[in-house]
């Protein structure tokens, strides 16, 4: 991503590349607070971003960042899934 997520730029940056990959009807940055109260429109870009990595992650289709992990001092693996 070239922009910051907080930005109009960024937003939109975010939105596009969603659109793009699923097709999805996302709101423009200006219509974000009117249509859900007391959300930035950054939240509702990272909520978005967790449900799709959920839906990945049920279905068994999750990636891995590393594709190897260690387990921390818990057991717990050091890695995201997206």
């Amino acid at each position: 991503m070239l922009q910051a997520k907080k930005t109009a730029e960024g937003y939109d940056e975010r939105r596009r590349l969603l659109i793009d990959r699923y097709n999805w009807a996302l709101p423009e940055r200006k219509d974000v607070r009117r249509l859900v109260a007391g959300i930035q429109p950054d939240d509702l870009l990272d909520s978005v971003v967790a449900a799709v990595a959920a839906n990945k992650i049920a279905a068994d289709k999750a990636e891995r960042l590393p594709g190897e992990s260690e387990p921390d001092s818990r057991g717990l693996r050091m890695e995201m899934l997206f």
